[in-house]
């Protein structure tokens, strides 16, 4: 996952940096599956905490929304069991 989210990353870094008419993310190589946490400038670091806070905000609150439906719906599903497969 952290390599696809540092490919991701530097991508955006890249076309944002070039449409300021920047250098283009200090010539730095693009992420390979062994690629760690430590290969990060501390821009792509900053992004990538920020990044993964807002991920977990976003899974706690579909966490509390299945909850909430799982004691109010009407409709037949297994929202508690739905959530807990997918996170």
């Amino acid at each position: 996952m952290l390599c696809w989210q540092l490919m991701f990353i530097r991508a955006y870094l890249e076309v944002d940096s070039a449409s300021k008419g920047m250098a283009v993310n200090g010539g730095q190589k693009m992420p390979e599956a062994g690629d760690s946490r430590d290969d990060c400038s501390d821009v792509e670091d900053e992004i990538l905490l920020e990044a993964n806070a807002y991920a977990l905000a976003s899974h706690f609150l579909w966490g509390l929304w299945a909850i909430v439906q799982s004691s109010i719906s009407t409709i037949q599903f297994a929202y508690l069991v739905c959530t807990s497969s997918c996170y």
